[in-house]
């Protein structure tokens, strides 16, 4: 298992060069529960062998939120993953994660997907649309504002105290 990095986890640099996609789809073939879970069932009712196949998938989710794996991301939110949770070690949420590194495009794919952009990280109580602002950024780019452009429009009042936006009035449908 050439994947296997530190603590048991894939390392990031595994994501998108097919091993990480290659270790998903062998956690669906072993766990095929996971794949019919309705939105919540994560939490207490599943096994163990499913809740702990949800919280790799959710860890999975934050890495490749956080490089910019849009195909890994894809792969996951299809089999159930769910976006708006936070990995269980480490609190981190994927498009908190991404806006906070810079990541326009995994900002993007999860907001396609149904990512909350008004959610609060539970760790800093920041939203995502605060990780991105200076002082907050990992490693400052020019791709943080283009993340805040993004962000911004789906707030009603900028990085403070925003409220969100009814989920409906910014639906493009």
């Amino acid at each position: 298992m050439g994947a296997v990095g530190y603590a048991g986890y894939a390392r990031p640099a595994d994501l998108g060069n097919g091993v990480v996609s290659d270790q998903v789809a062998d956690m669906i073939r072993q766990f095929p529960a996971v794949t019919s879970l309705p939105a919540g069932a994560w939490r207490p009712g599943i096994s163990a062998v499913s809740a702990a196949a949800l919280r790799l998938g959710i860890r999975a989710l934050v890495f490749a939120a956080d490089h910019q794996r849009l195909e890994v991301i894809d792969q996951l939110i299809a089999v159930g993953t769910p976006v708006n949770e936070a990995d269980a070690e480490w609190g981190r949420l994927p498009l908190h994660t991404a806006a906070a590194s810079g990541r326009p495009a995994s900002v993007r794919r999860l907001l396609a997907h149904g990512a909350d952009p008004s959610l609060r990280d539970t760790g800093n109580g920041r939203t995502p649309l605060e990780e991105c602002q200076p002082g907050n950024r990992y490693l400052d780019s020019p791709a943080h504002d283009e993340v805040d452009t993004i962000l911004r429009p789906l707030t009603q009042t900028g990085t403070h105290g925003h409220q969100p936006i009814d989920k409906q009035a910014r639906s493009p449908e």
